[in-house]
C-alpha cells in the first residue's frame, strides 16, 4: 500500500510540474500579438477576379485588440485602411477585417477586406485573404462593378 501511495504522489507531483508548462504553450499558441509577415498568392475560383499571377507581400501588426495591415510596394510598407481594421479572436483562430466606403470618379464604392487566420504553430499563421468591392453606381455589365478577389499563404512571426 505504501508503494501505491508513493507512486500516486510522484505522479501527482509530475502532473503539477508539467501542467503549467502545457498551459503556457497553449497560451503562446493562442497568442496573436506581434508582427506577422508573408506572401499571399492570388487564386481563381468561380465569381472571383482571376488573381492567380499576383503575389502580395503583406504584414499584420497585432497588439491586443489593435490591428494594422500593410502591403509592400515600391520598396516600402504602406498601411491599408488606416484605423479601420478590427480583430476577433477565438483560441487558435482569428478574423481580421475592415469594411469602408467612399466615392471616386465612378461614384459610390463599398469595400470589405478580411483575413481569416489560424495558427500553424506558435510562429506561423495560415492566412486566407479575400476582398469584395461593390461599385454601387457602376452598371452591372461593367467588370469592375462587383469584384471579389482571394489569396492565401503562410505568414511568419518576425517580431513579438
Amino acid at each position: 500500500m505504501k508503494f501505491v501511495r508513493a507512486f500516486l504522489i510522484v505522479i501527482l507531483i509530475k502532473a503539477i510540474l508539467i501542467f503549467p508548462s502545457a498551459l503556457a504553450s497553449k497560451g503562446e499558441f493562442f497568442d496573436f500579438n506581434g508582427v506577422w509577415e508573408g506572401h499571399i498568392k492570388g487564386f481563381h475560383a468561380p465569381l472571383l477576379r482571376n488573381e492567380r499571377t499576383h503575389v502580395f507581400k503583406t504584414r499584420l501588426w497585432v497588439k491586443g485588440d489593435e490591428v494594422q495591415v500593410f502591403y509592400h510596394k515600391d520598396q516600402k510598407w504602406n498601411e491599408v485602411k488606416a484605423g479601420a481594421f478590427r480583430i476577433f479572436k477565438h483560441k487558435s483562430n482569428a478574423l481580421i477585417y475592415a469594411i469602408n466606403s467612399g466615392t471616386d470618379q465612378d461614384g459610390v464604392w463599398v469595400e470589405t477586406w478580411s483575413f481569416s487566420v489560424t495558427k500553424k504553430d506558435k510562429n506561423s499563421l495560415l492566412v486566407y485573404w479575400y476582398s469584395v468591392i461593390n461599385n454601387v453606381d457602376a452598371p452591372l455589365e461593367e467588370d469592375y462593378s462587383r469584384i471579389a478577389t482571394g489569396a492565401s499563404g503562410v505568414f511568419r512571426k518576425i517580431k513579438s
